[in-house]
């Protein structure tokens, strides 16, 4: 079976890719809080470190930009992934 390569980084956040960076940590955190190992009642290792790594990724903008591939080799006008 073939494998996804592409990790929707904005799915794993619950966030839109035109949210801005104030949306995207608060998010962070309130999953971070959620599903850090340390929580005993709704902890998940796995998914804290999907979400670490999201955030890591997504709060960077230069990386955040680079998210968004060019469409038949022209770079768009306006591009969800780049930030606002």
């Amino acid at each position: 079976m073939k494998k996804n390569l592409f990790i929707d980084y904005y799915e794993d956040l619950q966030v839109s890719p035109n949210a801005d960076m104030e949306t995207i940590e608060r998010i962070y955190r309130l999953f971070a809080k959620r599903y850090h190992p340390d929580n005993s009642i709704s902890g998940d290792a796995e998914k804290f470190n999907v979400i670490a790594e999201a955030y890591r990724l997504l709060s960077d903008p230069e990386k955040r930009g680079a998210r968004c591939p060019p469409l038949s080799g022209k770079q768009p006008l306006l591009c969800p992934c780049s930030p606002a």
